[in-house]
Formats: C-alpha cells, sequence, structure tokens
C-alpha cells in the first residue's frame, strides 16, 4: 500500500542513497521533538483559551499519551505495510492537531477537549515520524547502527532548542504565527520525508540477518507464524521486562530534570543573588540558559555514545550494554550533583550538563539494544512498548518532586503562581537522594545484565 501511494511519484527523484535517507532520519526527530516546544506558548495558550493551571498540566500529560497511541499505531504501519504510508499519515496528523492549536489560539476558544484532542495528535503524528527514523537508519546501518541512530535521536534533543531560537528571534514571542508555522514546516518535513526516508536496497545482504533474527530470543524459543504472537512472546519474555524497568527510570530521571529545572533555579534564585552583588541574570534568562546547555548536552551524549558503543562492539567485541552502563554511573553522579555542589551559577550550569549528558548518553544507546535483543523487524513496535515504563515511573517521580517541594514552600495552595520554596536545596534534596540510590541499583542491575546475556553467548 505504501509503494502504490509513492510509487509513481519516486521516478522524478533522485533514488536516495543511505546518507540521504539519514539526512531525512534526522528531519524527521527534528520535528517529533516540536512536542518539548510545548512550554514555550503553553501559558500564552491557557491565558488566550482561558484554561486553569490543572487544564494546561493535563494537555501536557496527553503529549505523552498521544505519542503512546502514535508508537503503537505508527510501528504497526511501519512494520506490516512500510515506511510511505507511516510518514504520510503522520504528517497529515501532526498538521490536523498545529492547525486546530492556532484556531483555538487565534479566535481565543476556550474548548478543553478540543485543545486536548490537538494535543493528542501532536504526540501522534510526532511518534510516526520519529518511528521510522530510528528503524530505517538501523537498517541502512547495521554495522554501525548506534553512531548512525545517534544522529537522529541527538537532533531529537536539540529540537526544542532550535524552535525556541526561533521562536525568540524570527517571531518574536508571537505565538499565533508560530503555530501556524508549526502546523506547516512539521507536515513539510515529514512528507517531504515519504521520497527520501528508505530502507535502501543495496544494503540488504548486510542487514538481512539483523532484520529477521533477534540476538537473544531465538537462542530460547522456537520460530512463531505470526507477528502478533511473535510479539507476545517477546513480551513474555524476561528480558523484556528488565528492558521495560530500565528504560522507565532511565528516561523518566532525564525527563523530571528537565521538566523541574525551573523549580530549582527558583529556590536557588535567591541565594545566587543574594552572594553577588553584580547578579546580572533574570530568573527567565537563567531558566533559558540551563534548559539550552540542558539540550545541548543531551545531543553530545546521545552522539558518544553511539559512537562508544559501536566502538565496544565493532572493535573490542564488547556488549553495547557496557555504554548503557556507564550511562547509568552518569547519572547516579548528575543525581548526587545536584545534592552536593555548593549554590552557585558555575555550579548550576554544571548540574544542568551533566544531567544532559548522562541523560542522553544513557538513552542514546537504547534503540540499538532493542534491536538486537529482538531484532530490527519488530524494532518499532518493541521500542514503543518498552516506553510504556516511563508513564509509570514519571508519574510516581513527578508527583514526588511536587510533594517534596510544595512541603518546604510557603503557600499551602498547589496551583497558585505565588507559592515559592525558599529553602535551597532541601527544596528538593530528598527527591534527588532517593533518585540516586534507585538509578545505583538500576547500574547493578544493568550489569546483572551483562552477565545474563554473556552467559546465553557462551552456551550458544
Amino acid at each position: 500500500m505504501g509503494s502504490i501511494i509513492t510509487g509513481r511519484l519516486d521516478n522524478h527523484f533522485p533514488k536516495p542513497n543511505r546518507f540521504v535517507s539519514l539526512i531525512f532520519a534526522v528531519i524527521s526527530s527534528v520535528c517529533t521533538g516540536t512536542i518539548y516546544a510545548y512550554s514555550l506558548y503553553s501559558t500564552g495558550l491557557s491565558i488566550n483559551c482561558s484554561l486553569t493551571a490543572e487544564q494546561t498540566s493535563k494537555l501536557a500529560s496527553g503529549l505523552s499519551i498521544g505519542g503512546i497511541v502514535g508508537g503503537f499505531l505508527g510501528s504497526y504501519i511501519l512494520d506490516n505495510i512500510g515506511s510511505e504510508l507511516s510518514l504520510l499519515l503522520g504528517s497529515v496528523i501532526i498538521f490536523i492537531g498545529y492547525s486546530i492549536l492556532f484556531i483555538c489560539f487565534r479566535n481565543s476558544l476556550s474548548y478543553f477537549n478540543l485543545l486536548n484532542l490537538a494535543i493528542y495528535l501532536v504526540g501522534c503524528g510526532a511518534q510516526f515520524g520519529l518511528n521510522c527514523a530510528l528503524k530505517l537508519t538501523v537498517l541502512n546501518f547495521p554495522k554501525n547502527k548506534s553512531t548512525a541512530q545517534s544522529f537522529p535521536l541527538g537532533f531529537l534533543a536539540l529540537s526544542s532548542l532550535i524552535f525556541s531560537v526561533l521562536f525568540q528571534k524570527l517571531f518574536h514571542y508571537d505565538i499565533e504565527n508560530f503555530l501556524k508555522f508549526l502546523a506547516i514546516s512539521c507536515f513539510l518535513m515529514l512528507f517531504s520525508s515519504i521520497f527520501f526516508l528508505k530502507h535502501v536496497k543495496n544494503d540488504a545482504k548486510i542487514s538481512a540477518d539483523s532484520i529477521s533474527n533477534p540476538n537473544i530470543i531465538n537462542s530460547s524459543t522456537k520460530i512463531v507464524d505470526t507477528v502478533l504472537e511473535t510479539v507476545m512472546k517477546f513480551v513474555l519474555s524476561k528480558w523484556f521486562w528488565i528492558h521495560l524497568v530500565i528504560i522507565g527510570i532511565v528516561l523518566s530521571f532525564g525527563q523530571n530534570f528537565i521538566f523541574n529545572v525551573g523549580f530549582i533555579i527558583n529556590a536557588q534564585y535567591p541565594i545566587l543573588v543574594s552572594k553577588s552583588k553584580h547578579f546580572s541574570y533574570s530568573l527567565s534568562n537563567l531558566k533559558a540558559i540551563n534548559i539550552s546547555i540542558f539540550a545541548i548536552a543531551n545531543c553530545c551524549g546521545r552522539v558518544l555514545t553511539g559512537l562508544f558503543s559501536d566502538f565496544l562492539k565493532n572493535k573490542l567485541k564488547f556488549q553495547r550494554l557496557w555504554s548503557l552502563y556507564l550511562g547509568t554511573i552518569f547519572q547516579c553522579l548528575a543525581q548526587l550533583f545536584i545534592v552536593i555542589l555548593p549554590i552557585s551559577f558555575s555550579n548550576l550550569v554544571i548540574i544542568s550538563s551533566i544531567n544532559g549528558f548522562a541523560f542522553g548518553f544513557a538513552f542514546g544507546v537504547y534503540p540499538s539494544i532493542i534491536a538486537e535483543f529482538f531484532g530490527v523487524k519488530y524494532l518499532s513496535t518493541m521500542w514503543s512498548l518498552e516506553n510504556m515504563g516511563v508513564l509509570v515511573s514519571l508519574t510516581v517521580i513527578s508527583k514526588y518532586f511536587g510533594r517534596v517541594y510544595d512541603s518546604h514552600s510557603n503557600n499551602s495552595n498547589s496551583y497558585s503562581i505565588t507559592k515559592v520554596c525558599l529553602a535551597g536545596k532541601d527544596c528538593y534534596r530528598e527527591v534527588f537522594d532517593w533518585t540516586f540510590a534507585v538509578m545505583l541499583i538500576v547500574s547493578m542491575l544493568v550489569l546483572g545484565l551483562i552477565y545474563l546475556r554473556r552467559n546465553i553467548s557462551d552456551r550458544s
């Protein structure tokens, strides 16, 4: 079906090669990263559409829910029909989502359910593009899958920074025109990828084994007949649940920092000002600087972990899991530094840098690990299923952070904009003491996974 949609038009375009496909994988990832630009227009949207703080918060969670729905639906289409239809649907869905947001903002429409639907569509459409980018990159670069995948994953992390700069410099904080730009640009990015983001058939011989054969599961299970039976076999295996826990914690701890760095800076800001008579950064500038630092460091971590894991696998013949283990150690240190470093501008930059880098280094290698455990053929489906773990862990850590922060604040109203915590690091110390301990346990779990996989490889 996908080939029918684009078959005739393909004749009018140059035949794509692996590197052209990689460029459009990056473009698709940049489109997906626009979901992280929600904070740029969320406040203006809530004011213009007369939303409560609780409703605005629910819209943010809708991006994640829409992403999960898009992950399942997009994975099924990608794995069973093809990338062309997946990208076409993604481009249309995300265009409709941003268009509804634009219309509601322009006309000050206070229809929460309609806005919620729009946010779901944005998250859903964005995930279609990311699924295609990750799977087709692995297919086109089977021997260096981590290095190749690090580029779309890296630009996914940078996307929020790119659109933040555009929002400030090009649109001068004009939310209405920015939403129109998101609708048009995201549609064009995904639609153009239909013709260039492809599995280059010349590499079929190289990748034949990795496309169909899961590295670990096949050593202990029989060949099954249908896609559903295969996926169910994977889900019932211990490997699925181990990865579900690890991915959930790695991803949620990284997102917890970026979602709550504003609260951390709020708690530190009075102390930063009192320590220096010439402290020239406003609160909003300080937040923007640290969010940008986190995004850049996150991108660097994702690219470096790709290079490092391919070096381990291809040159040293080590497991890629060692790269994940190193990433979890970095995340342990990142949680610890938030608590132990004295409050200062330079230490705040260090905290944002190491949290961004550690998150990128640990998370960036994971799609390649999933491809090796379950096979590239089922990468999109299994990656979507494995990412479900973040829903539980992020909900728990977010609520815990809020409860601890609120307990040190001077206002008992959860939704009051005047709520302030002036206790410095005590506002959040308890949270990151706990996350440090949990991440330490996760690092040991990764070591156990390395040991189990080595034993299976030795027996086979």
